[in-house]
């Protein structure tokens, strides 16, 4: 049975600044026996957090765009960021009355993760990222700050 760990928004903010304990500290080539059991994935909530502490100038964005290539060697590539609220619900069988759509989910949130992972600059994220769903459909997926800011607010005051 695979266990899947969720870095949640706290993780992925100490990650990012360097404050607490570091996912790093994972001897990754070391570990690997002990945990091929597991699959890492950030959770859907704490995505936002990725974008909120994306660096405007271009030596800090250096940084923090190595410190996600060191998160990304720890992610399930299926899954680097994962589902959350009704659709993870659904998939744990605790809401029976969502249609879920799993492979399109999946594909979006690898476009995600992958629009973070390869820019190489703030730009080039501003500029969004256009991918092909499971049905072969082209999608564009634009980067919206202001809706950003506002998800980020409303889940630090519930």
């Amino acid at each position: 049975m695979l266990t899947r760990i969720l870095l949640d928004t706290c993780t992925i903010r100490h990650f990012l600044s360097n404050a607490g304990p570091q996912i790093e500290q994972i001897d990754i080539s070391s570990a690997i026996p002990r945990l091929w059991k597991y699959r890492f994935s950030i959770a859907d909530g704490a995505l936002a957090e990725l974008f909120e502490q994306l660096p405007n100038l271009p030596e800090k964005f250096t940084k923090w765009h190595c410190k996600l290539g060191e998160l990304d060697r720890l992610l399930d590539p299926k899954w680097p960021i994962f589902v959350g609220g009704r659709e993870l619900s659904a998939i744990a069988g605790f809401q029976t009355d969502l249609g879920i759509d799993l492979r399109n989910s999946q594909i979006y949130h690898q476009s995600i993760w992958k629009l973070l992972r390869d820019s190489q600059s703030m730009g080039q994220i501003m500029a969004g990222i256009e991918y092909t769903d499971a049905s072969g459909k082209r999608k564009k997926l634009p980067i919206d700050p202001a809706h950003i800011k506002s998800t980020l607010d409303n889940e630090r005051q519930t």
